[in-house]
């Protein structure tokens, strides 16, 4: 694999006019990236596959201050260099109790900019049992690392947000699980749970400052806990089917501080639940579902009063398609927030109230 990626932008606001914008600038920035990277894979029969490569990225980034030359951050460049293999290994010894069991195993050795070389492995289990076939088991360890991207250190291209040169990698070690039922009767439902728990070092996440301009930082130790359900049941197959997923996730902060002890991290939700309802009958489609997401801390403190809502939002769909030998023709209604909820996704960016849409589409078939 061999690949090139180029954006140049320009930010302008210097046209403004005065109050309505905080601070003039007109800066022209070019990202680039250089990718390549080869790999090989060797399978013994079916039992055992493995893979080895090497990887090489190239990361760049040039922006020119227009207005002030002097304050321009010039060009930055990174370069990361790896090597990396894995194992899939078919465990035949247990065939007795399972009717598949896999052991996958990875390690990834990295070098960024003038840092030493550093592994990364990561190990899973996948078993099906031969008492319940239509299920299936996962467990698994990683550790892994995050590195913050060129606009979180260098970004320069608006009054509203702005890059930390001084930000360093995340760090994590996870454990999951997770258990899969599939069952052959469409009447039955699909069901899946997973449940991951991880220790983060170095947490980068965007924070807004007291002036109202966003900024990356790390934060030194948090724990995060999830659990994620998905449910899809069909209550009359191929015409009328449910589908639910939920997930908790519980993400503190583990520094000692006494003001950030065991704190939230901000904008991430307890509870989010999503739900819709898909109605089919013979050209007619229509489909209605339900986002429920709970409150979200604004600040890192949990300070009282300064969470954001919870929020539920409904939305509708319906579709009517019409299809010959030579054409293909689609109508649909769509109609998103439709109580007009008042919400936030992040502090002080309200999001629209109802919206509603048409759509109409043809498409020429080959006959």
């Amino acid at each position: 694999l061999l690949s090139y990626h180029w954006l140049n932008q320009l930010y302008d606001n210097s046209e403004v006019p005065a109050p309505y914008q905080k601070k003039r600038y007109r800066a022209e920035q070019t990202n680039a990236a250089l990718e390549a990277r080869l790999e090989t894979r060797w399978q013994v029969q079916e039992r055992l596959e493995t893979r080895l490569g090497v990887s090489y990225q190239r990361e760049m980034l040039q922006q020119q201050n227009l207005l002030y030359p002097a304050a321009s951050l010039g060009r930055k460049t990174r370069e990361i260099e790896a090597v990396f293999g894995s194992l899939d290994w078919r465990l035949l010894f247990l065939s007795r109790w399972f009717a598949s069991a896999r052991l996958h195993s990875a390690l990834r050795l990295e070098k960024v900019f003038r840092q030493p070389w550093r592994g990364f492995p990561y190990a899973g289990l996948h078993l099906v049992p031969h008492f319940f076939p239509e299920s299936s088991f996962s467990l698994s360890w990683t550790r892994g690392i995050r590195y913050p991207d060129f606009n979180s250190l260098f970004w320069k291209g608006d009054a509203r947000a702005q890059g930390n040169p001084d930000l360093l990698l995340e760090e994590n070690r996870s454990w999951s699980a997770g258990w899969r039922y599939l069952p052959g009767n469409s009447w039955l439902p699909q069901l899946s749970l997973f449940y991951y728990w991880e220790n983060i070092e170095n947490l980068i996440f965007w924070f807004r400052r007291f002036d109202g301009v966003w900024e990356p930082r790390n934060e030194e130790r948090f724990r995060k806990t999830g659990l994620d359900v998905m449910l899809q049941q069909n209550l009359w197959p191929e015409h009328l089917r449910v589908n639910l997923a939920y997930s908790w996730v519980r993400a503190v902060n583990q520094k000692n501080d006494p003001v950030l002890y065991n704190k939230r991290l901000i904008f991430v939700p307890e509870h989010s639940l999503n739900t819709s309802l898909w109605l089919s009958w013979r050209t007619w489609q229509a489909e209605a579902t339900a986002r429920y997401v709970s409150k979200r801390e604004t600040v890192l403190s949990n300070s009282r009063g300064t969470q954001l809502n919870p929020y539920l939002i409904w939305d509708a769909s319906l579709r009517y398609t019409v299809r010959t030998n030579r054409v293909e023709l689609e109508m649909g209604l769509v109609a998103k927030n439709v109580t007009g909820e008042d919400y936030q996704l992040i502090m002080g960016y309200p999001m629209p109230g109802r919206e509603f849409g048409v759509h109409i589409s043809l498409k020429l078939l080959n006959p």
